[in-house]
């Protein structure tokens, strides 16, 4: 599902994630200080591997926002953040009704296979789920390096 085009809807299934370079530039711009010792080549060969891996989390987003869907779980906003160009964590705030819901704790086995079956030297995903109480502190997650993708 990956290509080459600056902007690529993924797997929409009128889902509202898009893979943007906007995600992948802010994101590269943590990476930035140290690509200039390494040559030109490798920070090409890094970017280009960030993008794919970016495509590839967005579109394991949109199919945990389908689960989600299934459950009649709506998110409320939905936060990605690069530890490294290999490893990705997506946070996905929903509402504190659906996150205390016994039906809710579905969505942790099919993310955690996701994640399983896609772990390698690679790639990485990792999905983490907090709940919106009125108070979630939105600075606080962004200062944590994490930026909104969600398009609610």
């Amino acid at each position: 599902m990956v290509n080459n085009h600056n902007i690529q809807e993924v797997y929409n299934r009128e889902l509202p994630i898009v893979n943007s370079d906007s995600y992948v530039e802010e994101m590269l711009s943590f990476f930035q200080e140290g690509w200039t010792e390494r040559g030109k080549d490798e920070v090409e060969k890094s970017k280009e591997k960030f993008r794919k891996n970016v495509a590839l989390s967005l579109n394991y987003t949109n199919d945990v926002i389908f689960e989600l869907s299934k459950l009649d779980i709506q998110p409320v906003s939905i936060y990605i953040k690069a530890e490294n160009v290999n490893s990705l964590i997506v946070l996905i705030v929903i509402s504190q009704l659906n996150y205390i819901c016994n039906n809710f704790n579905n969505i942790f086995e099919i993310t955690h296979l996701i994640e399983l079956k896609n772990r390698s030297e690679d790639y990485a995903i990792k999905f983490d789920f907090t709940f919106d109480s009125n108070h979630l502190d939105t600075e606080a997650i962004y200062s944590d390096g994490f930026i909104n993708i969600s398009r609610y």
